[in-house]
């Protein structure tokens, strides 16, 4: 038998929470930079006090134990509960995006900048350029996790410092220098694009709501999501549901 676990306490923000067997439920938990997937015994018994289901995009704090091949969560505490993200559509269905991310791409003890999707889901009344923005700006910093783009204002190809820019290429890594430009012979990106971008790459957590144009913030995600799909091989029908939903596309 296993080795019972000392109990351990997790906080962060429950991103998931599905179904296992009848009664349980697996959890994915981020926060304080870590990804971490724990189960919970009987959660989907109504009368369970660990019921995590209904705690999604929700903070808590987790008490885990049980056995290190399986650990447990023994209780759940709610520190914030973040119910008006379902309140607003389109706020939750962006979102889903980001889920999808989390859920499919990163596993157990994986590295999350977990800053920035908390510093999301604490937006009060955001419109839907703001939304879209603080989704570009955490889809990013997730893609330098996942070590396929690097969110620096330094030239990807050379490495130096960017003085000027009027490019950015993701499989190339983002945006690139004008020398490196010329060398692999890229077209200007669109303006507007390219400050939405440096906006991005520049901004702190608790600087995120930010009001960017709807249409040049989803074209950036979708040109994130093709990128993810070529460097992963991962297509996200989050994306495809969201763009049907909101843009008739």
């Amino acid at each position: 038998m296993k080795k019972p676990l000392e109990l351990t306490s997790h906080t962060g923000i429950i991103i998931n929470a599905s179904k296992y067997r009848d009664k349980d439920c697996v959890v994915s938990l981020v926060g304080d930079g870590v990804k971490g997937v724990y189960r919970a015994i009987n959660a989907y018994l109504p009368t369970n006090k660990n019921h995590v289901s209904t705690l999604v995009f929700s903070k808590v704090r987790l008490d885990v134990g049980g056995y290190s091949d399986h650990p447990s969560i023994s209780s759940t505490v709610l520190l914030k509960n973040h119910a008006e993200v379902y309140e607003n559509l389109f706020f939750s269905s962006a979102l889903a995006i980001v889920q999808d991310i989390i859920i499919n791409l990163f596993q157990d003890g994986d590295h999350i900048q977990t800053e920035y999707l908390e510093s999301l889901l604490d937006f009060k009344n955001p419109n839907d350029g703001q939304i879209l923005f603080g989704v570009l700006v955490t889809i990013l910093h997730l893609s330098e996790n996942l070590g396929i783009l690097d969110v620096s204002l330094s030239c990807p190809v050379c490495g130096k410092k960017l003085k000027r820019t009027a490019c950015y290429d993701f499989e190339l890594g983002g945006l690139i220098c004008n020398d490196c430009q010329e060398d692999n012979f890229l077209s200007d990106s669109k303006e507007d694009k390219i400050k939405i971008l440096i906006k991005a790459y520049k901004v702190t957590p608790d600087k995120m709501m930010i009001e960017i144009n709807k249409m040049f913030g989803l074209e950036l995600i979708e040109e994130l999501a093709r990128h993810i799909e070529n460097s992963v091989g991962y297509h996200m029908k989050s994306l495809e549901n969201f763009k049907k939903w909101f843009f008739n596309l």
